[in-house]
């Protein structure tokens, strides 16, 4: 099967193989049989959960940080009990991320094909607006109203393979 990443893209990261030197774009860290979701989440997306989640609650994580976010809010507003509760990880420290993911000028060169900045700021509008709770209309948005869905239809599918 083709690997469908590009660089800079965060999807296939991993450990690598077991043993020997990692490679990018493979994973020993995936387990199959334990997976009972999967989410396609366009990298930039990923990059404006991580920027909201370090500015607005003062978690400082990576890329895999933000994917886990907009995962767990996604999981959240699909199940029907609530209150609900989600666990998630963050995986590593944000400031690993200074000089690339929390860094403007790096993010508008190395995302421009994937719409750039305008991309990465309509994401954050998105999900702020969207865990908010209101819909253009004035009517409550949040209830039953998937995040990468109105985040898709906001600022297109860029990047989403």
């Amino acid at each position: 099967m083709q690997s469908k990443w590009v660089p800079p893209g965060i999807a296939g990261t991993g450990f690598g193989p077991l043993w020997g030197l990692p490679v990018r774009g493979n994973t020993s860290s995936l387990v199959p049989s334990v997976v009972d979701r999967v989410l396609k989440v366009p990298d930039l997306a990923s990059v404006a959960g991580m920027q909201l989640l370090s500015e607005r609650y003062a978690v400082s994580g990576g890329p895999s940080t933000g994917l886990n976010f907009l995962g767990a809010l996604e999981v959240a507003i699909k199940t029907a009990r609530r209150p609900v509760t989600v666990a998630t990880l963050i995986c590593d420290r944000g400031r690993n991320y200074s000089p690339t993911y929390y860094n403007r000028t790096w993010l508008a060169e190395h995302f421009r094909r994937h719409g750039g900045l305008a991309a990465l700021d309509c994401w954050r509008r998105a999900i702020t607006y969207w865990m908010s709770g209101t819909d253009k209309g004035g009517v409550d948005g949040v209830e039953g109203r998937s995040l990468l869905n109105y985040g898709s239809d906001e600022c297109g599918t860029l990047n989403v393979m």
